[in-house]
């Protein structure tokens, strides 16, 4: 059963469905996680059916991903600004030299990158804290991701950029950051004694404190063991507090010998300290201090099978041992020897396979990154899809594009993780530009989100509501109106924007013509010219000045006037446009006749002559269109004034012979087509009486001028007196 949220129908509006033999389908896509539902009529009503749908019959696009909580969706956004970072970063390293991919300068910059994406699993781990105990299972969902994602931090991408370098210390703080061991409260507890050595925890408290390296909370404890009543443990917790204050670690020395040479000293008086314990009487301190000091000296000895048995009983089990193996068993441990290590660490201490996290991290630090994928992926989508997405520069991953899909694993990745985030549509922006960097198959499908991505439009009833890019047939009855027009225009500019950051210009021109589209459906000509000059549609141009034109027969000059106002003033079309170049003269036959019939309103004639000469000096009048001009020149002439010279008459006697010769062979209803719209009754018998009529004033008019001597333009019955 699928359940769309919001729903597309109302339970009515499903009744009329079945009612009129319609039911409601869907089509899974073949390429991504989305699915198409759509209304289709049943195979019972398929022979009778009449063709009509009781509700509308739109398609919804939605995917099977559950939608983000706004929580996650937080989340989501702001590790989505590190991911860019990254993505900027590593474009920049690749165009100056694919070597520098690897390079100790790019590993810091991983890192950091990584550290970002820590910061904000903090952030949101704390957020959900805050909710409450409703949150915990939540919580410690993300708290696996962070460990996850640190450990591939300490093991892949050393802060320092080299991963020569010894790693114990680093596990080690690893280890401590995420598997705290012992706790606080532990700590706490034991300080408020007088006694502390009486309570069931004090040893263990102090073992786990030596094995995790932490010596100031061994420290603490073992110095008040100077009032326990057995000298000799006095005079063994006495040399044991300056000999853990004594450690070495390798992190404080600049180079590696200079540690191990402090650390073979250190050694040598844990040596000393083992001979005087092992001196001491036999029964001394039995069932009660002399096993557990005994394995603090096995920890500082690097005793292999003591480190063992005091991780087994920890909740980090073999991961613990992994990680402090580095600090007492084999200081020299380096990166490369972790998959031996922990080989033969899980023979001892096996790992619960049935924990994701500990199967995620043991293929971490064994380099399996073939199971890293699989794990990362059972865990959270978002974190197999970053991880990959640092590691891709690397090389460690199998990365090469797979030869049927040709598409690599880290893009395959992404590419998953994006499909996830189209479940919420207000993530659209993120979804493509993740989708951008997964090259020419990412790039497809995010140029289809971006054509498809809804604009705001106003609905008849005033409301505000979304459509579709290319959703021509839904958007045709919209009227127009300025605050929905502004909304959109901020939506169809954002859209833009993201294609020139991408270079997707042809996706842009294929918005803007959507746009263009939208706005010539609500009579905002204006707009839908800008845009459709923004997509270089040029046809698209004609058929908005087409439309402004039809504005002009149904409803007038003064109609006309104010709709092809909208047009920017100074808006310039390309030279050259080739054949495209008619569709630049229907629109500056727009405007010019626009501004004839505006001179005209404004008693201007003389200069409303000029631009009807003009316009047919210029071949821009449309032939369909002669017929209509020259009964305006005819309108001219009645008003008394020489507005023509006599060479434009006979320009104008000139057009009107060819389209009278048109209409004798046949072409009327192509040449007076316009001029039979405006009339009344039989329009084209009515056009044709019209152009006799346009003959007898040219004739007449040219006629005075010829008797008046007069070439110019002027007042009619001045001329007269004049002559």
């Amino acid at each position: 059963m699928l359940h769309l949220k919001p729903p597309a129908w109302t339970k009515d509006e499903l009744s009329k469905l079945k009612a009129a033999g319609c039911t409601v389908s869907s089509a899974f896509s073949p390429r991504d996680n989305s699915l198409a539902v759509f209304t289709s009529t049943t195979k019972a009503s398929s022979s009778s059916w009449t063709g009509a749908v009781p509700i509308d019959n739109d398609v919804y696009l939605t995917t099977l991903d559950r939608v983000p909580s706004k929580l996650r969706r937080d989340f989501v956004s702001d590790t989505y600004v590190t991911f860019s970072k990254l993505s900027r970063h590593i474009t920049d390293l690749r165009t100056r030299d694919p070597l520098l991919l690897q390079s100790e300068d790019a590993l810091t910059t991983y890192s950091n990158v990584v550290d970002d994406y820590l910061v904000a699993l903090s952030a949101h781990i704390e957020a959900l804290e805050h909710r409450g105990p409703s949150s915990q299972r939540s919580s410690a969902h993300y708290q696996s991701l962070y460990s996850s994602l640190h450990l591939m931090q300490t093991v892949y991408l050393p802060a320092s950029g080299s991963r020569r370098g010894l790693v114990g210390e680093e596990l080690l703080d690893w280890l401590n950051r995420n598997f705290i061991a012992p706790s606080t409260e532990e700590g706490v507890s034991l300080a408020a004694l007088d006694t502390p050595w009486t309570d069931a925890n004090f040893w263990p408290y102090i073992v786990r404190s030596v094995l995790r390296g932490m010596a100031r909370s061994a420290v603490h404890f073992l110095a008040k063991l100077e009032n326990h009543p057995s000298p000799y443990l006095q005079h063994l917790a006495g040399s044991l507090v300056p000999l853990l204050g004594a450690h070495p670690r390798s992190s404080a020395y600049g180079m590696d010998n200079e540690f191990f040479l402090a650390w073979r000293q250190w050694k040598e008086r844990v040596a000393v300290l083992r001979r005087e314990f092992d001196a001491m009487p036999q029964r001394e301190g039995v069932d009660e201090w002399r096993a557990e000091v005994s394995d603090i000296l096995g920890i500082l000895e690097g005793n292999a099978e003591v480190v063992l048995r005091s991780c087994k009983d920890s909740e980090a089990g073999w991961r613990e041992a992994v990680c402090v193996w580095g600090v007492w068993v084999r200081v020299g441990l380096r990166r490369d020897d972790l998959p031996e290590l922990v080989k033969d660490v899980v023979e001892q201490l096996p790992a619960d396979s049935t924990s994701v996290e500990d199967m995620l991290h043991m293929a971490l630090l064994e380099g399996t990154f073939g199971k890293v994928i699989e794990h990362a992926n059972a865990l959270d989508i978002w974190l197999v899809a970053h991880m990959t997405d640092v590691l891709g520069p690397l090389s460690v991953l199998d990365d090469l594009p797979d030869q049927e899909t040709a598409v690599s694993v880290r893009d395959y990745l992404v590419l998953s993780y994006a499909e996830y985030l189209r479940a919420d549509p207000h993530l659209w922006r993120i979804t493509v530009d993740y989708m951008y960097t997964c090259g020419e198959l990412g790039e497809r499908m995010a140029d289809q989100i971006l054509l498809t991505v809804p604009i705001t439009r106003a609905d008849a009833g005033g409301e505000t509501r979304d459509v579709e890019m290319g959703d021509a047939t839904t958007a045709a009855t919209a009227p127009s109106s300025s605050a929905t027009n502004d909304a959109t225009i901020g939506g169809v500019e954002a859209l833009s924007e993201i294609c020139r950051e991408h270079a997707r210009e042809h996706v842009r021109r294929q918005i803007c013509k959507n746009a263009a589209r939208i706005f010539l459906q609500q009579a905002d000509y204006g707009l839908a010219i800008s845009y459709y000059l923004s997509a270089e549609d040029y046809a698209g141009i004609g058929r908005a000045a087409n439309r402004l034109l039809d504005e002009f027969v149904e409803h007038g000059p003064q109609k006309f006037i104010e709709k092809a106002g909208q047009i920017a003033i100074g808006l310039h079309l390309p030279e050259n446009l080739g054949e495209q170049a008619v569709f630049a003269h229907r629109l500056l036959f727009v405007q010019r006749y626009a501004e004839f019939h505006k001179l005209c309103q404004d008693g201007d004639l003389s200069t409303a002559a000029e631009h009807l000469i003009d316009m047919f000096n210029a071949e821009i009048v449309p032939r369909t269109w002669w017929a209509l001009l020259l009964a305006d020149a005819s309108e001219l002439l009645s008003s008394g004034q020489l507005v023509f010279r006599s060479d434009e008459i006979c320009e104008l006697l000139g057009r009107l012979e060819v389209l009278q010769s048109r209409v004798q062979n046949g072409y009327s209803a192509e040449s007076l087509g316009v001029l039979a719209k405006i009339g009344q009754g039989d329009r084209t018998r009515l056009a044709t009486k019209r152009l006799e009529v346009v003959r007898l004033s040219l004739a007449r008019y040219y006629a005075r001028c010829g008797s008046i001597g007069v070439g110019g333009r002027g007042h009619l019955v001045d001329d007269w007196v004049v002559a």
